[in-house]
């Protein structure tokens, strides 16, 4: 519930009572559809298999719990986004896993010259879920960003960046115990 950021009420149906599992059980598959079509696009992009043990894989799960959230449209014309905030997501979505120029938040004052570039390169992981930003991959560990930028057709997948980004849900900071990022 704490990663989550939002209000959940657990429930106990009744053992043995599948039928009161339903709607839990057909979101776990539409989850798990979701990753298989995220894993699917990345391997295409990259032309390469993704380990399962891969540091992204984590991050695919993630987004696609976001995405069920944010843009599946219910019975009722809404997304669940939608029911709980009154207005449709407007988080910036480039495709999991795709190479992205990053810019970290910041005024640029930690720059030793004025030559030196704000963009970095990074994998994109999805959008923050407390603010505006993005998360992106690095070899360091996850990161947030500011702004994000696309790479060109022939340079935006990189099984490189990939394989090498660092971090987790769990421990986005490979140097440090804990969520914050």
């Amino acid at each position: 519930i704490k990663y989550h950021g939002g209000v959940s009420i657990p429930e106990a149906p009744a053992k043995g009572e599948k039928a009161e599992n339903g709607l839990i059980e057909e979101a776990g598959k539409t989850i798990r559809e979701y990753v298989c079509t995220f894993i699917s696009a990345i391997e295409e992009g990259v032309d390469d298999k993704i380990p399962l043990d891969a540091n992204i894989i984590p991050w695919i799960v993630r987004w696609a719990a976001i995405c069920y959230s944010r843009y599946a449209v219910g019975k009722d014309g809404w997304a669940a986004y939608e029911r709980l905030r009154g207005r449709t997501c407007r988080s910036v979505v480039i495709p999991m896993g795709e190479k992205v120029w990053y810019k970290q938040p910041g005024d640029g004052g930690d720059r030793k010259s004025k030559a030196e570039t704000e963009w970095f390169s990074g994998v994109w992981l999805g959008p923050a879920t407390s603010s505006s930003e993005t998360l992106i991959g690095t070899k360091n560990g996850v990161i947030r960003a500011s702004s994000v930028n696309r790479f060109g057709m022939t340079e935006k997948w990189d099984i490189n960046a990939i394989l090498d980004m660092q971090g987790t849900p769990q421990r986005p900071d490979p140097t440090k115990a804990g969520l914050n990022i």
